[in-house]
């Protein structure tokens, strides 16, 4: 109880004394500092190639979204447009990455039909125009191969909508409208070719970017206000008609020049604010201090405690793969050096299947660490997630490997100790 107590208290600190020390800055923030984003994609017919190229697009443009910031995501078929979902982005949230991906991977390709992308630019625009504040923009992933009236049907919407401030950007192919390139060449609206896309450098030009330098300037000409008044009191030099008071006028046209400057004022000011303020920042530091050894603590006894009650966090592992209902054994997960899975003789895991090559993929150990490269000419799908072809990844275990649509293969790791038990038991 005392522990709840205490950690509860440190919380409420670690909120307030931040929260007090940027309440003036937060004044001047402007509150359409974040992006509202709404994404398209275009799942009809526009090759596979494109397809998997827009996914990956799409999820390069959700990772490039900051805290706060609001995505659309809008999925353009041949019969309805869908929003499939509305989200605020939260970083710390791991879990909604995991489900946004999940909702992209779950997206089906419809091939011989074509989508209407200038309802879907529609609707979308209709979403951000729903949106309170913000800086808005829209990103439509397709190959740009449409008619001349769609065509032109999107250069006067994203003329009406520009209007509004709304920046859109379209990817297409080197086989897009000659028209919409010829949109994009003259401003009316981004274009950039899938293949080439720099997505990171178009968020920083429609990302707002704060001005500093009005924070930091506009409380300072306050300070030499108070001094004002004292000038008018100073009698004027003619009206001093005696030689004998001419020492007079001096000393007090000294006397003007030798008072300290209005920064001496400001400077003590701060000085006494500083010292003000110093057990507070003291006390805040010691709370910090307090509450990160608290948790890290915490965070050492549950490891030790997963380790003991696994097994794994000292014991050796052996790397085990096992396809239709045969188990395998790799090796030490800390040896395994290019460890090849295909067709060829020389693959650990014999496959006859035609679909797969004689060198499909490859495993093998960099730092501790397990990679899988793929080798054929076709994506794999590691856990849910493919990878292209010639690419290379961090294996995390256990993971499903799927080479084709009929070969999966399941990799595990097993202790030595708990294998070795099983062992003896026979």
């Amino acid at each position: 109880m005392k522990k709840l107590f205490l950690e509860t208290l440190i919380m409420g600190m670690l909120v307030l004394v931040p929260s007090a020390a940027i309440a003036t800055d937060k004044a001047t923030v402007d509150t359409d500092e974040h992006l509202v984003m709404a994404l398209i994609i275009d799942r009809t017919d526009v090759g596979k190639d494109t397809w998997n190229r827009s996914l990956i697009l799409a999820r390069q443009a959700m990772s490039l979204l900051k805290a706060n910031d609001e995505l659309i995501l809008v999925t353009a078929g041949r019969d309805r447009n869908v929003i499939e979902t509305t989200c605020r982005i939260d970083p710390d949230n791991a879990g909604q990455r995991t489900r946004l991906n999940q909702q992209l991977m779950a997206l089906k390709y419809n091939w011989w039909c074509r989508a209407k992308i200038a309802e879907a630019l529609q609707l979308a625009f209709s979403e951000l125009n729903n949106r309170p504040s913000g800086h808005k923009c829209c990103i439509a992933l397709s190959d740009g191969r449409y008619d001349n009236s769609e065509t032109a049907d999107i250069r006067h919407k994203a003329e009406v909508y520009k209007l509004s401030g709304i920046s859109l950007l379209m990817t297409v192919t080197g086989s897009a409208n000659k028209d919409l390139l010829l949109a994009g060449s003259r401003g009316e609206f981004d274009v950039a070719i899938t293949e080439k896309s720099d997505l990171a450098g178009w968020f920083n030009r429609v990302r707002p970017q704060r001005d500093i330098s009005a924070v930091a300037i506009t409380p300072q000409p306050a300070a030499p206000l108070p001094v004002l008044p004292t000038t008018p009191s100073q009698p004027p030099v003619p009206q001093q008609p005696k030689k004998e008071d001419k020492s007079k006028v001096s000393e007090t046209v000294s006397d003007k020049t030798e008072k300290p400057p209005i920064a001496v004022k400001e400077h003590k000011g701060f000085k006494q604010l500083l010292l003000r303020s110093a057990p507070l920042i003291l006390l805040a530091i010691i709370a910090i201090s307090i509450y990160c050894v608290i948790k890290f603590s915490r965070f050492s006894n549950n490891r030790k405690t997963e380790a003991i009650d696994s097994g794994t966090d000292t014991e050796p592992g052996i790397i085990t793969a096992e396809y239709d209902g045969i188990k395998y054994e790799l090796g030490d997960e800390n040896a395994i050096n290019n460890v090849v899975i295909g067709t060829s003789p020389a693959s650990i895991i014999p496959l006859t299947d035609i679909s797969i090559e004689e060198e499909h993929v490859k495993l093998f150990s960099k730092r501790g660490k397990l990679w899988i490269k793929n080798l054929s000419g076709q994506p794999v799908t590691i856990n849910n997630l493919p990878l292209e072809k010639g690419k290379k990844e961090l294996l995390l275990l256990p993971a499903r490997i799927q080479l084709s649509d009929s070969v999966r293969i399941d990799l595990f790791k097993e202790v030595m100790a708990t294998k070795n038990l099983k062992i003896e038991g026979d």
